[in-house]
């Protein structure tokens, strides 16, 4: 499988595959994707069916140089058919009917035992998709393994992971992820580094998080993983909650408080006070503190002193401050 990566498939644009490849069984493996798309109603999407595709042309590769394998000794468990989505267990026998016509052979029965966890270990989305799902749909292992993964990402990122949908859609990726890890289906995230690279805060907490409640999970799963928590942040970016003190009058201070969230959108101020009344209780829930002034012998909080008008050279310190509060202060 891993070399089969290198060859850089889509089954999108045939032209794409290696001349190397019969055409024949090019064709002959992209029809039983398309057969299995039309069958479940259901669209695959890359990379999942690069994979699939790999899969069953490497089962004609298998079957032309070593013939009918005896499997008695294969360490394989097969699943057991009272547990399985009758959907998936229809269509795999449909394939590999299909491909002993194919072949000209009767195929061991591990073969659809295969082609049904690889079928199971992906994300299928439904070309009508309902917007009627809920976690009652899961099952209480995965609605487990998301709670354990959402509640420390909130309090590692400082961030709210309580939307139903960001929930739902995680929940839809995590059960084919473990059905992946379960019977050791590996796929490529192509998009690995650049995630790494343009998210390596949310990477980092994911990959602490997910490898304590999954030791054996890739790096390329965390990736995929990484994604979803991103996309959230992304579309519910956390705002910093902020003190402003002043010694200044009230009028002042408010001015102060209009121009800090016009100009600075990240910020949400939760009040204004006299520096003087300054205390840990009060700034308990608070990210940063704004100050007209220098608050000696304080380190509980951070503090940026900007000037009451609060002009270009303090919006500019302020800004550039922003990226270093992506942290939990406790």
């Amino acid at each position: 499988m891993q070399s089969m990566d290198t060859l850089n498939l889509n089954v999108e644009k045939l032209s794409s595959i290696p001349k190397s490849m019969e055409e024949k069984d090019k064709n002959f493996v992209y029809n039983q994707i398309s057969t299995i798309e039309k069958t479940l109603n259901v669209n695959i999407p890359y990379p999942y069916n690069i994979n699939i595709f790999s899969h069953l042309y490497i089962l004609i590769l298998r079957f032309r140089k070593h013939g009918k394998r005896d499997f008695r000794n294969h360490k394989n468990i097969e699943t057991d058919e009272n547990t399985m989505d009758s959907r998936y267990f229809r269509i795999c026998d449909i394939i590999i009917k299909n491909f002993e016509t194919y072949l000209s052979s009767k195929l061991p029965v591990i073969e659809k035992d295969y082609l049904y966890k690889y079928l199971t270990s992906y994300r299928i989305e439904h070309d009508e998709p309902s917007n009627n799902e809920k976690e009652c749909d899961f099952t209480d292992d995965i609605k487990n393994f998301a709670n354990n993964l959402i509640t420390p990402m909130e309090k590692r990122l400082n961030s709210d992971f309580s939307n139903a949908k960001f929930r739902i859609d995680l929940m839809k990726h995590i059960k084919p992820m473990i059905n992946r890890l379960e019977n050791n289906i590996l796929i490529k995230n192509t998009l690995l580094e650049q995630i790494k690279f343009e998210y390596s805060e949310i990477y980092f907490q994911t990959s602490y998080i997910s490898k304590k409640l999954l030791p054996s999970i890739s790096e390329d799963e965390i990736g995929f993983l990484t994604l979803y928590f991103a996309r959230e942040i992304e579309r519910n970016p956390r705002k910093i909650r902020t003190l402003i003190t002043c010694t200044t009058g009230i009028g002042t201070s408010e001015l102060l408080r209009v121009k800090i969230e016009k100009n600075i959108p990240e910020i949400e101020v939760i009040d204004v006070i006299s520096s003087d009344i300054i205390n840990s209780e009060i700034i308990n829930d608070i990210d940063l503190i704004i100050s007209t002034i220098s608050i000696k012998n304080f380190d509980i909080r951070p503090v940026v002193v900007v000037s009451a008008m609060f002009n270009k050279n303090d919006q500019a310190k302020l800004k550039s401050f922003i990226p270093k509060l992506g942290v939990n202060y406790e």
